[in-house]
């Protein structure tokens, strides 16, 4: 197969504008490095993409082309879950897109490049199709956004759990918010909580809650696969494609190479010199009654009515009693069949659904078993940050860093002793661009995912660089037809990461929680 070259690709298929502009798109069957690019809409929500009008790669405009994003949030091991991003514009001169058609917000779309065998570049659900039916534009904008982005401003409230890692915790979460159980890949999590529930919260702020809640080197991003993957804290040194460099991106020589656009960073505006998380330590307590309905409740025939059970103070309460006549409630007149959704959580749904005679009920209450705080206190890091402290003033975990308070002391010390060794001294990031001037470059740019490791050569003057980076994040930009552009978001591999208990890496002067 023979190389190609950026330039050679734009000159060849570079289309000439006509009067309508008809021309101005990028053919989804493009030649160069032999590489296809396909962009396709389930426009049906079938669960596939083979139904006619689905593939709707020859109406992208090469003037927009294709852009997307997936991966962490920022380049470092202790940034926030974001929701991957794609945007592009179809020509609609044909009217096939226009309000009313089957392209409309929620619909599955896939991004996916055909070299060799199939590569999926993206996936995710269209957002907010635009149109824009001025004479000379006549197109649709597509904006669409990560499967994570179906977590947020979703509520879900669960069960009360007892000492689960945060992967278990996960799937409840995921469970709750109705994600599929066939679409996630998730790691054991390797952090314990003594207690874990969600009450009327964001799924995808409680997400990142419980990543944080794993420690640093834990992540979770969308999969090219359509799945939610999460990866545990010891992921960056037990996985093979961690540990190892996949690739070795240089300056010049031999491919792949660094294209115009890098950008290096020494990481001082990211600097954390001091750490503190608060933990809490609960225990549950014998059976009270935590709520009860103050008023005479009177239903008609066959009627049910149900009510929101929570404790005053919003504490968390397991072994909830179903109501029992004549210690919960007193039965006036009628029948009653009293019914819980579940028997623990930091709130129950009670239904009381009355006989064909109707229901007189006073007194109602429910007992339950509080899971309360006995103690609560502030872990503060123990590392000796006091050299940046001089240097650097005092700089705090960023905003947004909350582990759940339910954790173990031990694991919440290590947790911020872990971050201040990290970045106290700050970690250089790079922004690595690629294009697919070559088989080599266009491979590692199909390939290459996050988490990965690979190694930057450059040298330029004064500046020399040769070290070892994970990839975080992922932006990718197709523009003349088959012109590929790739920036690798990267933060400088730790050599003095943490280490699992029971791994055998100690002779890599690795250490561990």
């Amino acid at each position: 197969m023979a190389d190609c070259t950026v330039r050679q690709v734009a000159d060849r298929y570079q289309p000439a504008l006509d009067q309508t502009g008809a021309a101005d798109t990028i053919d989804a069957l493009g030649q160069g490095c032999l590489c296809s690019y396909v962009v396709q809409v389930d426009r049906n929500s079938d669960g596939d993409f083979d139904d006619a009008g689905e593939d709707v790669g020859e109406d992208i405009l090469q003037s927009t082309g294709i852009k997307a994003y997936r991966g962490r949030d920022v380049p470092r091991t202790i940034s926030p879950v974001r929701v991957g991003a794609l945007n592009t514009e179809l020509n609609n001169r044909a009217d096939d897109y226009s309000p009313g058609s089957t392209l409309e917000a929620g619909r599955p779309i896939r991004w996916s490049a055909h070299f060799a065998s199939v590569h999926n570049l993206w996936r995710g659900e269209l957002d907010r199709p635009e149109q824009h039916p001025e004479r000379d534009r006549q197109s649709v904008s597509l904006r669409a956004l990560g499967l994570l982005g179906k977590l947020k401003g979703v509520i879900v409230s669960t069960a009360l759990y007892e000492n689960i890692t945060t992967d278990v915790a996960i799937g409840h979460l995921l469970d709750a918010a109705g994600w599929p159980a066939a679409d996630r890949s998730l790691e054991t999590g390797k952090t314990a909580l003594e207690w874990w529930w969600l009450d009327e919260e964001d799924a995808f702020e409680a997400l990142r809650d419980l990543v944080n809640t794993e420690g640093p080197g834990a992540a979770v991003y969308e999969g090219v696969a359509g799945d939610l993957v999460f990866h545990n804290r010891h992921h960056l040194i037990t996985n093979t494609k961690s540990t190892s460099i996949q690739t070795t991106l240089r300056a010049s020589g031999a491919s792949p190479n660094i294209a115009a656009g890098f950008s290096h960073d020494r990481g001082i505006d990211h600097v954390i010199n001091e750490a503190r998380i608060v933990v809490k330590r609960r225990s549950a307590k014998s059976t009270e009654v935590i709520w009860s309905l103050g008023e005479t409740l009177t239903l008609a025939a066959d009627e049910a009515r149900s009510f929101i059970v929570r404790r005053s103070g919003g504490d968390p309460f397991k072994s909830v009693v179903t109501p029992i006549a004549a210690t919960d409630y007193k039965l006036t007149a009628g029948s009653v069949t009293p019914a819980l959704d579940r028997t623990s959580g930091a709130q129950v749904t009670l239904t009381m659904t009355a006989g064909s005679s109707g229901a007189t009920v006073s007194g109602l209450q429910v007992r339950a078993g509080p899971v309360t705080v006995d103690a609560e206190n502030a872990v503060e890091n123990r590392v000796d940050a006091s050299a940046s402290i001089t240097k650097h003033k005092r700089r705090s975990l960023p905003a947004g860093f909350g582990p759940r308070a339910e954790l173990a002391q031990n694991v919440a010390q290590d947790t911020v002793d872990a971050v201040v060794g990290w970045y106290k001294d700050g970690r250089q990031t790079v922004r690595a661009p690629l294009e697919n001037v070559d088989d080599a470059t266009l491979t590692a740019q199909l390939v290459r995912d996050v988490d990965e490791r690979i190694r930057v050569i450059a040298n330029s003057g004064n500046f020399s660089l040769d070290d070892e980076f994970y990839i975080f994040g992922i932006e990718q930009e197709l523009a003349t037809r088959n012109h590929l552009r790739t920036v690798w978001s990267c933060e400088k591999v730790n050599t003095n990461q943490y280490g699992a208990w029971g791994i055998a890496r100690w002779d890599q002067n690795v250490w561990a929680f």
